[in-house]
Protein backbone atom coordinates (compact mmCIF):
# COMPACT_ATOMS: atom_id res chain seq x y z
CA UNK A 1 0.00 0.00 0.00
CA UNK A 2 2.99 2.08 1.08
CA UNK A 3 4.54 1.67 -2.55
CA UNK A 4 1.39 2.44 -4.15
CA UNK A 5 0.50 5.48 -2.18
CA UNK A 6 3.93 7.15 -3.41
CA UNK A 7 3.06 6.39 -7.15
CA UNK A 8 -0.28 8.00 -6.95
CA UNK A 9 1.78 10.63 -5.22
CA UNK A 10 4.00 11.03 -7.87
CA UNK A 11 1.90 11.20 -10.38
CA UNK A 12 -0.40 14.22 -8.69
CA UNK A 13 2.88 16.01 -8.58
CA UNK A 14 3.58 14.99 -12.23
CA UNK A 15 0.17 16.44 -12.78
CA UNK A 16 0.54 19.56 -11.12
CA UNK A 17 3.27 20.34 -13.21
CA UNK A 18 2.05 19.56 -15.94
CA UNK A 19 -0.76 22.44 -15.13
CA UNK A 20 1.25 24.55 -14.21
CA UNK A 21 3.50 24.70 -17.39
CA UNK A 22 0.65 24.46 -19.43
CA UNK A 23 0.03 28.15 -19.78
CA UNK A 24 3.23 29.83 -20.44
CA UNK A 25 4.57 33.50 -22.10
CA UNK A 26 6.63 31.93 -24.82
CA UNK A 27 5.33 28.66 -26.92
CA UNK A 28 7.11 26.90 -30.33
CA UNK A 29 5.19 25.21 -32.98
CA UNK A 30 6.92 22.91 -35.47
CA UNK A 31 5.84 21.41 -38.99
CA UNK A 32 8.10 18.51 -38.64
CA UNK A 33 8.00 17.22 -35.81
CA UNK A 34 5.37 19.22 -33.48
CA UNK A 35 2.10 17.26 -31.57
CA UNK A 36 -0.65 19.06 -30.68
CA UNK A 37 -1.11 16.66 -27.56
CA UNK A 38 2.12 18.85 -26.60
CA UNK A 39 -0.57 21.44 -25.53
CA UNK A 40 -0.52 19.93 -22.15
CA UNK A 41 3.24 19.97 -21.62
CA UNK A 42 3.10 23.92 -22.81
CA UNK A 43 4.03 23.55 -26.07
CA UNK A 44 7.36 24.13 -24.99
CA UNK A 45 10.78 24.03 -27.48
CA UNK A 46 11.60 20.52 -26.52
CA UNK A 47 7.67 19.41 -27.08
CA UNK A 48 6.17 21.64 -29.36
CA UNK A 49 2.76 21.92 -30.72
CA UNK A 50 1.95 21.38 -34.50
CA UNK A 51 -0.46 24.18 -35.14
CA UNK A 52 -1.04 27.93 -34.28
CA UNK A 53 -4.04 27.54 -33.30
CA UNK A 54 -3.27 25.14 -30.58
CA UNK A 55 -0.34 26.70 -29.32
CA UNK A 56 -2.55 29.79 -28.60
CA UNK A 57 -4.45 28.36 -26.78
CA UNK A 58 -1.92 27.52 -23.66
CA UNK A 59 0.20 31.01 -24.54
CA UNK A 60 -0.23 33.41 -21.78
CA UNK A 61 -2.04 36.98 -23.21
CA UNK A 62 0.89 39.08 -24.25
CA UNK A 63 3.30 36.16 -25.27
CA UNK A 64 4.42 35.09 -28.05
CA UNK A 65 4.48 31.82 -30.40
CA UNK A 66 7.05 31.10 -32.13
CA UNK A 67 7.81 28.81 -35.86
CA UNK A 68 10.87 26.08 -35.11
CA UNK A 69 10.94 25.23 -39.02
CA UNK A 70 9.81 25.30 -41.75
CA UNK A 71 5.89 23.82 -43.44
CA UNK A 72 2.39 24.48 -43.17
CA UNK A 73 0.73 25.74 -39.90
CA UNK A 74 -3.06 26.04 -41.05
CA UNK A 75 -5.32 28.68 -40.64
CA UNK A 76 -6.06 29.73 -36.99
CA UNK A 77 -8.20 32.69 -35.09
CA UNK A 78 -6.83 34.74 -32.63
CA UNK A 79 -8.52 35.51 -29.04
CA UNK A 80 -6.41 37.71 -27.37
CA UNK A 81 -2.88 39.70 -27.30
CA UNK A 82 -0.45 37.41 -29.39
CA UNK A 83 3.01 37.43 -30.95
CA UNK A 84 2.90 34.74 -33.90
CA UNK A 85 6.71 34.94 -35.43
CA UNK A 86 9.01 32.74 -37.90
CA UNK A 87 12.34 33.74 -37.69
CA UNK A 88 14.33 34.76 -40.59
CA UNK A 89 15.21 31.46 -42.97
CA UNK A 90 11.71 29.88 -41.48
CA UNK A 91 8.72 29.43 -43.67
CA UNK A 92 5.71 29.94 -41.92
CA UNK A 93 2.94 28.74 -44.22
CA UNK A 94 -0.80 29.15 -43.96
CA UNK A 95 -2.62 28.01 -46.71
CA UNK A 96 -6.07 29.09 -47.30
CA UNK A 97 -8.46 27.17 -49.32
CA UNK A 98 -11.62 29.51 -48.77
CA UNK A 99 -12.61 31.54 -45.35
CA UNK A 100 -9.94 33.07 -43.65
CA UNK A 101 -6.10 32.52 -42.91
CA UNK A 102 -5.75 35.15 -39.95
CA UNK A 103 -8.85 35.85 -37.81
CA UNK A 104 -8.90 38.76 -35.21
CA UNK A 105 -12.13 39.81 -33.74
CA UNK A 106 -12.14 40.11 -29.70
CA UNK A 107 -12.23 43.78 -28.77
CA UNK A 108 -8.98 45.49 -27.05
CA UNK A 109 -6.31 42.90 -28.32
CA UNK A 110 -2.78 43.84 -29.56
CA UNK A 111 -1.34 41.64 -32.28
CA UNK A 112 1.87 41.36 -33.95
CA UNK A 113 2.91 38.81 -37.17
CA UNK A 114 6.10 38.40 -38.40
CA UNK A 115 7.60 36.06 -40.91
CA UNK A 116 4.34 34.72 -41.74
CA UNK A 117 3.24 33.75 -45.90
CA UNK A 118 -0.30 33.27 -46.24
CA UNK A 119 -1.22 31.90 -49.29
CA UNK A 120 -5.03 31.68 -51.04
CA UNK A 121 -4.73 28.22 -52.48
CA UNK A 122 -8.56 27.68 -53.87
CA UNK A 123 -9.30 31.68 -55.54
CA UNK A 124 -12.96 31.20 -53.93
CA UNK A 125 -15.11 34.41 -53.55
CA UNK A 126 -15.09 36.06 -50.07
CA UNK A 127 -11.45 34.64 -48.93
CA UNK A 128 -9.19 36.78 -46.73
CA UNK A 129 -5.60 36.59 -45.70
CA UNK A 130 -5.79 38.47 -42.76
CA UNK A 131 -9.14 39.71 -41.22
CA UNK A 132 -8.87 42.21 -38.05
CA UNK A 133 -12.86 42.19 -37.67
CA UNK A 134 -11.75 43.86 -33.98
CA UNK A 135 -8.80 44.33 -31.62
CA UNK A 136 -6.82 47.59 -30.30
CA UNK A 137 -4.12 47.21 -32.90
CA UNK A 138 -2.28 44.69 -35.26
CA UNK A 139 1.66 45.27 -36.48
CA UNK A 140 2.29 43.32 -40.02
CA UNK A 141 6.46 42.66 -40.39
CA UNK A 142 7.71 40.87 -42.82
CA UNK A 143 4.90 38.83 -44.18
CA UNK A 144 3.43 37.81 -47.58
CA UNK A 145 -0.02 37.76 -48.16
CA UNK A 146 -0.88 36.24 -51.63
CA UNK A 147 -3.48 34.75 -54.19
CA UNK A 148 -6.47 36.41 -52.90
CA UNK A 149 -8.24 36.64 -56.53
CA UNK A 150 -12.03 35.78 -56.11
CA UNK A 151 -14.62 37.91 -55.90
CA UNK A 152 -14.33 40.10 -52.83
CA UNK A 153 -11.67 38.85 -51.91
CA UNK A 154 -8.59 40.28 -49.51
CA UNK A 155 -5.17 40.24 -48.60
CA UNK A 156 -5.35 42.61 -45.60
CA UNK A 157 -9.16 43.53 -44.22
CA UNK A 158 -9.17 45.90 -41.48
CA UNK A 159 -12.08 47.60 -39.54
CA UNK A 160 -13.01 49.57 -36.66
CA UNK A 161 -9.38 49.35 -34.71
CA UNK A 162 -7.32 52.02 -33.66
CA UNK A 163 -3.75 51.71 -34.78
CA UNK A 164 -2.48 48.93 -37.73
CA UNK A 165 1.47 49.18 -38.98
CA UNK A 166 2.60 47.13 -41.94
CA UNK A 167 6.59 46.77 -42.41
CA UNK A 168 8.42 45.61 -45.03
CA UNK A 169 5.07 43.09 -46.82
CA UNK A 170 4.64 41.92 -49.63
CA UNK A 171 0.54 41.54 -50.99
CA UNK A 172 0.96 39.76 -54.34
CA UNK A 173 -2.08 38.85 -56.68
CA UNK A 174 -4.95 40.20 -54.27
CA UNK A 175 -7.84 41.53 -55.46
CA UNK A 176 -8.32 43.94 -52.63
CA UNK A 177 -4.70 43.80 -51.27
CA UNK A 178 -5.39 46.23 -48.12
CA UNK A 179 -9.04 47.61 -47.42
CA UNK A 180 -8.77 50.13 -44.18
CA UNK A 181 -12.81 50.57 -42.76
CA UNK A 182 -13.09 53.26 -39.87
CA UNK A 183 -9.33 52.23 -38.95
CA UNK A 184 -8.28 55.55 -36.48
CA UNK A 185 -4.34 55.43 -37.69
CA UNK A 186 -2.21 53.29 -40.34
CA UNK A 187 1.25 53.40 -41.15
CA UNK A 188 2.32 51.20 -44.52
CA UNK A 189 5.93 51.16 -45.01
CA UNK A 190 8.86 49.66 -47.25
CA UNK A 191 5.72 47.26 -48.92
CA UNK A 192 4.52 46.10 -52.25
CA UNK A 193 1.61 45.83 -54.11
CA UNK A 194 2.17 43.44 -56.78
CA UNK A 195 -0.63 42.01 -59.58
CA UNK A 196 0.03 39.92 -62.87
CA UNK A 197 -1.41 41.43 -66.51
CA UNK A 198 -3.22 37.98 -67.41
CA UNK A 199 -3.94 38.65 -70.88
CA UNK A 200 -4.16 41.84 -73.80
CA UNK A 201 -6.52 44.45 -73.11
CA UNK A 202 -10.05 43.70 -74.27
CA UNK A 203 -12.13 47.53 -74.73
CA UNK A 204 -9.38 49.57 -73.29
CA UNK A 205 -9.18 47.59 -70.05
CA UNK A 206 -6.72 45.41 -68.77
CA UNK A 207 -6.89 42.15 -67.52
CA UNK A 208 -5.55 42.50 -63.58
CA UNK A 209 -5.46 39.94 -60.78
CA UNK A 210 -4.85 43.23 -58.29
CA UNK A 211 -7.65 45.91 -58.52
CA UNK A 212 -6.28 48.18 -55.74
CA UNK A 213 -3.17 48.45 -53.44
CA UNK A 214 -4.43 50.35 -50.87
CA UNK A 215 -8.37 51.54 -50.14
CA UNK A 216 -8.94 53.58 -47.03
CA UNK A 217 -12.51 54.66 -46.24
CA UNK A 218 -14.53 56.08 -43.94
CA UNK A 219 -18.32 55.11 -43.04
CA UNK A 220 -19.11 54.97 -39.63
CA UNK A 221 -19.91 58.38 -38.90
CA UNK A 222 -17.29 58.82 -36.18
CA UNK A 223 -13.71 57.75 -37.26
CA UNK A 224 -11.69 59.84 -38.74
CA UNK A 225 -8.63 58.16 -40.09
CA UNK A 226 -5.24 59.43 -40.80
CA UNK A 227 -3.11 56.82 -43.10
CA UNK A 228 0.45 57.37 -44.07
CA UNK A 229 2.17 55.10 -46.60
CA UNK A 230 6.18 55.38 -47.05
CA UNK A 231 8.38 53.78 -49.73
CA UNK A 232 6.13 51.78 -51.08
CA UNK A 233 5.45 50.27 -54.38
CA UNK A 234 2.41 49.62 -56.79
CA UNK A 235 2.73 47.76 -60.23
CA UNK A 236 1.36 47.51 -63.48
CA UNK A 237 -0.83 44.55 -62.30
CA UNK A 238 -2.85 46.71 -59.76
CA UNK A 239 -5.38 48.77 -61.40
CA UNK A 240 -5.27 51.40 -58.72
CA UNK A 241 -2.56 52.35 -56.46
CA UNK A 242 -4.55 54.24 -53.45
CA UNK A 243 -7.60 55.35 -53.03
CA UNK A 244 -9.76 56.99 -50.30
CA UNK A 245 -13.41 57.35 -50.11
CA UNK A 246 -15.71 58.56 -47.17
CA UNK A 247 -18.26 56.04 -48.34
CA UNK A 248 -21.56 58.04 -48.45
CA UNK A 249 -20.94 59.38 -44.62
CA UNK A 250 -22.56 62.33 -43.53
CA UNK A 251 -21.44 63.03 -40.34
CA UNK A 252 -17.65 62.16 -39.72
CA UNK A 253 -14.65 64.48 -39.61
CA UNK A 254 -12.08 64.23 -41.91
CA UNK A 255 -10.24 61.36 -43.82
CA UNK A 256 -6.66 61.89 -43.57
CA UNK A 257 -4.51 59.90 -46.27
CA UNK A 258 -0.67 60.65 -47.11
CA UNK A 259 1.62 59.36 -49.66
CA UNK A 260 5.55 59.93 -49.79
CA UNK A 261 8.60 58.79 -51.14
CA UNK A 262 5.73 55.80 -53.39
CA UNK A 263 5.69 54.69 -56.67
CA UNK A 264 2.74 53.56 -59.11
CA UNK A 265 4.01 52.39 -62.43
CA UNK A 266 1.87 51.21 -65.02
CA UNK A 267 -1.60 51.12 -63.56
CA UNK A 268 -4.53 52.91 -64.55
CA UNK A 269 -4.37 55.26 -61.97
CA UNK A 270 -1.97 56.52 -59.13
CA UNK A 271 -4.31 58.20 -56.44
CA UNK A 272 -7.76 58.74 -56.35
CA UNK A 273 -10.19 60.52 -54.03
CA UNK A 274 -13.69 59.84 -54.59
CA UNK A 275 -16.37 62.27 -52.01
CA UNK A 276 -19.40 59.95 -52.27
CA UNK A 277 -21.76 62.59 -50.45
CA UNK A 278 -20.94 66.36 -50.79
CA UNK A 279 -22.50 67.15 -46.97
CA UNK A 280 -20.22 64.57 -45.79
CA UNK A 281 -16.28 64.11 -44.78
CA UNK A 282 -13.46 65.82 -46.40
CA UNK A 283 -10.96 63.75 -47.63
CA UNK A 284 -7.30 65.31 -47.66
CA UNK A 285 -4.45 63.42 -49.29
CA UNK A 286 -1.47 64.49 -50.39
CA UNK A 287 1.53 62.97 -52.43
CA UNK A 288 5.01 63.86 -51.45
CA UNK A 289 8.78 62.76 -53.25
CA UNK A 290 6.61 60.00 -55.02
CA UNK A 291 6.72 59.03 -58.60
CA UNK A 292 3.64 58.08 -60.86
CA UNK A 293 4.63 56.88 -64.50
CA UNK A 294 2.73 54.90 -67.68
CA UNK A 295 -0.55 55.15 -66.13
CA UNK A 296 -3.55 54.94 -68.47
CA UNK A 297 -6.02 56.91 -67.23
CA UNK A 298 -4.59 59.16 -64.97
CA UNK A 299 -2.10 59.31 -61.80
CA UNK A 300 -4.08 61.91 -59.78
CA UNK A 301 -7.89 62.02 -59.58
CA UNK A 302 -10.27 64.04 -57.60
CA UNK A 303 -13.96 63.49 -57.70
CA UNK A 304 -15.96 65.51 -55.14
CA UNK A 305 -16.62 68.90 -53.60
CA UNK A 306 -15.23 67.96 -50.23
CA UNK A 307 -12.01 66.34 -51.98
CA UNK A 308 -8.56 67.60 -51.57
CA UNK A 309 -5.31 66.54 -53.27
CA UNK A 310 -1.79 68.53 -52.79
CA UNK A 311 1.09 67.71 -54.77
CA UNK A 312 4.43 68.17 -53.24
CA UNK A 313 7.61 66.97 -55.13
CA UNK A 314 6.23 64.76 -57.61
CA UNK A 315 7.14 63.37 -61.05
CA UNK A 316 4.29 61.90 -63.09
CA UNK A 317 5.63 61.21 -66.53
CA UNK A 318 4.67 59.01 -69.66
CA UNK A 319 0.45 58.63 -68.56
CA UNK A 320 -2.07 59.07 -70.03
CA UNK A 321 -3.10 62.44 -68.33
CA UNK A 322 -1.24 64.29 -64.64
CA UNK A 323 -3.93 65.26 -62.98
CA UNK A 324 -8.46 65.38 -63.67
CA UNK A 325 -11.01 66.79 -61.45
CA UNK A 326 -14.54 65.73 -61.82
CA UNK A 327 -15.88 68.82 -63.62
CA UNK A 328 -19.81 68.15 -62.16
CA UNK A 329 -18.60 67.12 -58.67
CA UNK A 330 -15.73 69.52 -58.31
CA UNK A 331 -12.72 69.06 -55.35
CA UNK A 332 -8.96 70.62 -55.56
CA UNK A 333 -5.84 69.78 -56.17
CA UNK A 334 -3.20 72.03 -54.75
CA UNK A 335 0.67 72.54 -55.36
CA UNK A 336 3.50 74.09 -54.43
CA UNK A 337 4.78 74.08 -57.57
CA UNK A 338 7.61 71.85 -57.68
CA UNK A 339 6.47 68.75 -59.31
CA UNK A 340 7.76 67.70 -62.27
CA UNK A 341 5.49 66.89 -65.13
CA UNK A 342 6.91 65.13 -68.51
CA UNK A 343 5.54 63.46 -71.54
CA UNK A 344 1.98 63.03 -70.85
CA UNK A 345 -0.90 63.04 -73.20
CA UNK A 346 -2.11 65.90 -71.12
CA UNK A 347 -1.41 67.46 -67.81
CA UNK A 348 -4.76 68.13 -67.16
CA UNK A 349 -7.54 65.96 -67.76
CA UNK A 350 -9.58 68.51 -66.41
CA UNK A 351 -9.93 71.14 -63.65
CA UNK A 352 -6.33 73.44 -62.61
CA UNK A 353 -3.88 73.05 -60.02
CA UNK A 354 -4.35 75.64 -57.20
CA UNK A 355 -0.89 77.39 -56.66
CA UNK A 356 0.67 77.25 -52.44
CA UNK A 357 3.45 79.42 -51.58
CA UNK A 358 6.36 77.75 -49.46
CA UNK A 359 5.57 78.45 -45.65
Amino acid sequence: MIRNLSYALVLAALAVCNSASASANRTFVSAQHGVDLNSALGCSAAAPCRTFGVALGVTNPGGEIIAIDSGGYGPFVIDRSVSVEAPDGVYAGIAVPTGTGILIATAGVTVHLRGLTINGTGGTAGSIGIDLAAGSALSIEHVTVSNFVGAASYGLRAAAVQTLSVVDSTFRDCLLAVVLTNVQTATITGSRFLGTITGPASGGTLPRTGAYGVWVQSSDGVTSPAVAIVDCVVNEGVQIGFAALDGNNAGAPALDLAVDRSLVSGSDAGLGLTDANSTGATIRASASRSTFTHLRTGALGVDGAQATALLDGVTITDSAAAYAINASTGGAIKSFGNNTLSGNAVDSGGGVLTPLGVQ
